[in-house]
């Protein structure tokens, strides 16, 4: 995503806090590193995914 889409995206979304397990928390960075997509867009995908 580029500077400019990322701004707009985040200004469409709410923000939320949830709280993870440790061992999940340490996956979700390790994947986010894996995918260069950021945790809340894993989240995001997980939580839309059927």
């Amino acid at each position: 995503m580029t500077a400019k889409l990322e701004r707009a995206s985040a200004a469409a979304n709410t923000r939320a806090t949830i709280y993870l397990d440790p061992a999940l928390h340490r996956a979700l960075r390790l994947k986010a590193a894996e995918t260069r997509l950021s945790i809340s867009e894993l989240v995001s995908d997980a939580v839309r995914s059927p």
